[in-house]
């Protein structure tokens, strides 16, 4: 081109030659709430009373000009207090596990997990809190249990949460338990209906089992409770002993921190005669873990709409725009916010073991574990990137997960690209992003947080949590451009490509800078998608050999892979860049398209036609009526339209049909000796042209009995 205009340029008959350009549409989202998302545009708008210093963000429309995260599709995982799934503006961008069938109580794809089809929750129903502090002195909040007549029985109601038609499944109950002196009582837990009806399952405590803060057990019986119905946990005890009796832990919202931590249950206390309600209190309690990962805090439904609120005309939007970025809810955090070490290891793991590519983390504590530095290892080993937050105390204290290697500690900034003075400062910290003042999601019920000021559908949080979830949404838009780069890659070029706001290099207050997402995706080279040019044979039988040419195949296979309908290749004879070769698997037959799937996504797809292939036949002769069993490959699992013909006689009786047996009855009308039998697979028999030949639609095979015994196979009238 360059010598092109050079050479008509030097032409007296042209005034000027110049290549013709093509430009690109800006694009601003037209959700009504985007103005105020400064950490995405910042114009120098207001926010929270502060004007803010234009483009002190992280360019996101700028980015959105090159990637929106519509290329390949990446999980990311939030792990959190859960997501509100039916919320508007996250409702289109969840994770759906299409190998798991929702609602019938299996374990579909064998993951371990049952009807996880979106995600997990592996706190379940719960509420930890039973403790407040006053300065650093922690107090514990309690009711007598066993000591006086009025106390003898008590209750927690709690709403039952799923999808829609689909139950929760409630095995296991936790409380929390302490014992003074040696009562000799026990204590009976149970599920209700209503407070005062029946019992619907139950288990009992001895004091002999107190031995710990929390006692876990099952239920009698395993319980099935219909979403949005209310049910009460009952505790009673038979006996009062004012020296000898229990601690039942809960949570005194109006002597702690003046607010209600579970908005879908509340304590309930008999008095001798009727139940009487207390508004502002819950127990601790925690159901067993289960499929569904509903949000009763609000913490995780925010954090995932700063990652992926959809872009829709409404409301706000995420960081990722396209919607091959899908959010995977994992509910650790109960209701007031707090998280179990253990629940975070299985929730790491799940992740990684799931797909997950980017893990979102906004949580903390001071205290390092070696098990959660494991977890973390083996998710960065299959491939993920992890975010946390760096903390919210405003020193240097480290916090983990963000203090743990394989981890991208994230700082917060304000609207003057400023560090927050809550955002905690150390060596952990490797990026900042905006955290102060951010609008995003939040459920569409109530929940504990809008008890401390945040309101229902949207609502501006601060926190390096909210930094974490827009470093990971970076992220995502990445990895979604290219799948194929590292988690280390994919963290060097954030890093690499940051605003640096404090001393030049790396420090531990901004870490490398604020992310900068437009400067960040320039460098990151499109994954091209596969394509298939040709196939050759177009036809065939299973196992026999298909040669795949094309292009963006890769040199080597790696996690790449082929497939015939439904069907997984297997067995691979080569692979390069423009030409595969490989063996047609089992369990497919009639015409399937082929398909070439690699980290940039799935290529167009061939039609290959499988032929069925007739390897015995028992008997290998009869009377007519008589029935014969059919053995080879290619059938398909279901008949459909298929067929077997005895000669020009289409069999009507079958009396079973696999991909590899058909059991069918000799048809009436065929003459003595031999006859040749054939399958025809996916029904009819509208010629198409192949290599010269017509040839039936899904192909017949052409073997006769003969062709299948040297004792000349035939079907005879006896």
């Amino acid at each position: 081109m360059s010598s092109a205009i050079e050479s008509l340029n030097a032409s007296d008959g042209v005034a000027f030659a110049e290549p013709n350009y093509l430009r690109k549409l800006l694009y601003t989202p037209s959700d009504p709430d985007f103005p105020i998302q400064w950490g995405l545009h910042n114009t120098g708008q207001t926010i929270g009373g502060v004007p803010g210093t234009p483009d002190a963000d992280i360019d996101a429309p700028e980015a959105w000009d090159v990637e929106k995260g519509s290329n390949s599709t990446v999980y990311v995982a939030v792990i959190d207090s859960g997501i509100d799934l039916n919320h508007p503006d996250l409702d289109g961008r969840i994770r759906v596990n299409t190998y798991e069938i929702p609602g019938n109580n299996k374990d579909d794809e064998g993951n371990g997990y049952v009807d996880d089809v979106n995600g997990y929750n592996f706190a379940g129903i719960s509420q930890y809190r039973y403790y407040y502090y006053v300065g650093s002195t922690i107090y514990y909040t309690f009711w007598y249990f066993g000591r006086y007549t009025i106390t003898q029985m008590l209750a927690q109601s709690f709403t039952a949460r799923a999808s829609s038609g689909h139950k929760q499944k409630l095995t296991h109950l936790g409380i929390m338990l302490s014992k003074i002196g040696n009562p000799t009582s026990t204590i009976t837990v149970s599920v209700r209906s209503s407070l005062s009806g029946s019992d619907l399952a139950s288990f009992t405590i001895s004091p002999g089992e107190v031995i710990s803060r929390e006692v876990y057990k099952r239920f009698s019986k395993e319980l099935y409770l219909t979403p949005g119905s209310t049910y009460y946990f009952v505790f009673r005890t038979d006996s009062v002993d004012s020296s000898n009796y229990y601690h039942l832990g809960h949570n005194a919202g109006s002597v702690s921190e003046n607010y209600h931590t579970y908005h879908e249950g509340t304590e309930w206390q008999w008095n001798g005669s009727d139940w009487v309600e207390w508004p502002k209190d819950d127990f601790y309690f925690r159901t067993n873990p289960y499929f569904y990962p509903h949000d009763n805090n609000g913490h995780g439904t925010h954090c995932a709409g700063i990652i992926a609120a959809e872009n829709n005309n409404a409301g706000c939007v995420g960081v990722t725009l396209g919607n091959n970025v899908k959010i995977m809810p994992i509910k650790v955090g109960d209701s007031s916010g707090w998280l179990r070490d253990d629940h975070i290891l299985e929730s790491i793991y799940y992740a990684a073991d799931n797909g997950a590519k980017v893990i979102s983390m906004s949580f903390g504590g001071s205290v390092y574990s070696s098990a959660e530095q494991d977890a973390v290892n083996y998710a960065y080993n299959k491939g993920a990137i992890l975010f946390a937050s760096a903390g919210n105390s405003g020193d240097s204290t480290m916090r983990y997960p963000a203090g743990y290697a394989n981890v991208v500690g994230v700082g917060a900034t304000t609207n003057k690209d400023e560090k927050v003075t809550f955002s905690t400062y150390n060596s952990s910290v490797d990026l900042s992003a905006p955290g102060k003042d951010v609008y995003s999601t939040m459920p569409t019920y109530p929940v504990c947080g809008n008890d401390l000021g945040y309101t229902q559908n949207y609502s501006y949080m601060s926190g390096t949590s909210m930094a974490c979830p827009m470093a990971a949404g970076l992220a995502a838009l990445i990895r979604s451009r290219n799948r194929s780069w590292t988690a280390a890659q994919v963290q060097t070029a954030m890093q690499n490509n940051a605003d640096d706001l404090g001393t030049p290099g790396r420090d531990d207050y901004f870490g490398y800078g604020r992310i900068n997402a437009k400067r960040t995706i320039d460098t990151v080279p499109l994954l091209p998608v596969p394509a298939i040019s040709t196939i050759n044979p177009t036809m065939g039988y299973v196992r026999s050999e298909v040669t795949i040419s094309g292009k963006n195949f890769g040199s080597t296979r790696g996690s790449s892979y082929v497939k015939f309908g439904t069907k997984k290749v297997t067995a691979y004879v080569s692979w390069s860049s423009t030409k595969i070769k490989v063996k047609v698997p089992d369990g497919v037959s009639g015409e399937v398209p082929v398909k070439v799937y690699t980290l940039a996504g799935g290529s167009n797809s061939k039609v290959f036609s499988v032929k069925p292939k007739i390897n015995a036949i028992s008997p290998i002769s009869g009377s007519i009526g008589s029935y014969v069993t059919i053995s080879g490959r290619g059938y398909g699992s279901l008949r459909g339209t298929s067929y077997v013909t005895f000669g020009s006689k289409r069999v009507s009786t079958y009396s079973s049909w696999t991909d590899t047996k058909l059991k069918v009855k000799v048809p009436s009308g065929i003459p003595k000796g031999k006859t040749t039998t054939k399958v025809t697979t996916s029904g009819g028999e509208k010629p198409q042209s192949n290599n010269g030949k017509d040839v039936s639609h899904g192909i017949t095979t052409e073997d006769a009995i003969a062709e299948h015994n040297p004792h000349k196979q035939s079907t005879k009238h006896m």
